[in-house]
Order: C-alpha cells, then structure tokens, then sequence
C-alpha cells in the first residue's frame, strides 16, 4: 500500500508515520468530501474508536520532503566528516606524545630499555581494542567455544604479545617523519582507515594503515595493516594452526613463553 503524505500541527507525516507516532492499533485513513483526510483508529485496548485528528493534504509536499531530506544528508555527511577527523587525530596526537616522549627519555631508555614498555602501556595501549581485535584473530569459533578465563587469558597475553611488539619497533626508532595521506571510510562499515607513512631516509617509505572503530565513545585501533600485511590475518593463521595441533591453552601457553622470550632478548639486544 502507498503511504498518503499528511501535514498535521505545521508537521509533515505519511500515514504510516502516524501509526507510530500515536500507541494505536489500527488506523483507517478515508477521504472526505471537502478534500481533507480523517484518521480514526483504535486504542490499544482495541474497543474505543478514538480520532485523532483533522489532517489536510499539501501538494507541495513531496518538494518539502525533498528539502528536508537534503538537509538531513548534509548533517550526516557531515558528523562522518567529524567522526574521520577525530579518528585520524587520535593517531597523531598519540603518534607526537610518544616522538616527544622517545625525544626526552632517550638516554633513560638506553640505559633501562625495559622502561619502553611503561611508555607504550601510558601513551598507546589505550587506544587500541583488544577485546574486538583478539575475537577476530583467534575467528568466531574459537571465542565462543573458549571459557571466560581462557578468553581473558588470551586478551592479556595477545595484548602483551602486540606491547613487545611495539615497544621494540620503538627502540629502533631513528628520526623517521610520518606522513598522513586522505583518511579512508567505507559508508558501509562502521570502519575507517587512518592511513599513514614511515618515511626512511635513504629506504623506502613504509606504508602503516590503522583501521579503527568506535567503543565506548571513542576511536580504537583494531587492526594494523603495515606494509600491506594485516596484523590481525597474520596472526590469524598462526593462533588457527597452534589451536588445531594442541588447543586454546596450547596457544595461551605459547604465547606466555613467547612474550617472556622477547622481553629477556629485547633487553639484551639494547645493551649491548
């Protein structure tokens, strides 16, 4: 049926726009002579014949639609505008707070390698959503056959496997410069990539993109795509395998031994 456009009270509704506005069971809409359009309808209890109102037909009505409408896809396009904006600030400012911070710490750091890991848990760590990102690596499958302490096990040590990461990647930082390109969105994906490079004098420029949702009100990392080569599919296939062969708590254990490895090693590689 083709919902009839209505105004009612200086208000355009269709006739199936009324129904949900008025707690109604049923709505009847009848011509009347005089050109104006009655709605009467049913209470809720379904025995009190209640008439709503008077409405009369416009026949500007489908230009005003098409105004309003306009005007609403300008404050969409808009807030995404917003949203994108704010998501690719999240990377730089978090990007100079940890530069300033290598900057002034540097001979510290030299000294204590192992202090890098404070800096990345103060300064990154909180912009990153582990809980989504360890549901997409370890695949549907395995976070729900995986008990809460397993799953909780597994965002600790996954959290602490990308902190090693990251920390050591920061050691051997050497002045590079970051270049932010055009922010990337698709409008239908609640996703948007901040995509960035890592200019290297005298190498080629590394290409980081940070794909990024909304939790909680703000901006998380979900993925890290550097080079090409996604963060989470290459994991993915790894933690996949190491659960086949031996289980959850065999990927669990694993990582444990691998993330207290490259602590001992990275803090060795820095004194040296």
């Amino acid at each position: 049926m083709v919902a009839n456009n209505f105004v009612y009270s200086e208000t355009f509704y269709s006739s199936v726009e009324l129904t949900r506005i008025y707690p109604l069971r049923q709505t009847t809409v009848g011509d009347q002579n005089d050109g104006k359009i009655w709605i009467t309808s049913q209470d809720m209890a379904g025995n009190i014949p209640c008439l709503i109102g008077e409405i009369q037909r416009r026949n500007t009505m489908n230009k005003k639609i098409s105004l309003i409408s306009c005007m609403c896809l300008v404050l969409v396009f808009n807030t995404a505008q917003a949203k994108i904006q704010s998501a690719q600030e999240v990377v730089m400012s978090t990007a100079d707070a940890v530069l300033a911070r290598l900057a002034i710490e540097r001979e510290a750091l030299d000294a204590d390698p192992g202090k890098i890991y404070g800096l990345v848990n103060e300064i990154v760590i909180p912009h990153f959503d582990f809980v989504s990102m360890s549901k997409w690596v370890l695949g549907k499958k395995n976070w729900r056959g995986a008990s809460e302490g397993q799953r909780d096990q597994f965002v600790g040590e996954f959290r602490t496997l990308l902190i090693r990461t990251y920390a050591k990647a920061l050691l051997e930082y050497s002045d590079e410069t970051i270049e932010y390109l055009p922010v990337e969105e698709n409008p239908d994906s609640n996703l948007v990539v901040i995509k960035t490079k890592i200019n290297q004098s005298g190498s080629t420029a590394v290409p980081i993109d940070y794909r990024m949702h909304v939790s909680g009100g703000e901006w998380k990392v979900v993925d890290l795509v550097v080079d090409g080569v996604s963060l989470i599919s290459t994991y993915r296939g790894s933690f996949a395998s190491q659960i086949k062969k031996g289980g959850l708590d065999s990927l669990i254990s694993k990582l444990s031994q691998r993330n207290a490895t490259m602590v001992t090693n990275g803090d060795r590689t820095a004194s040296n």
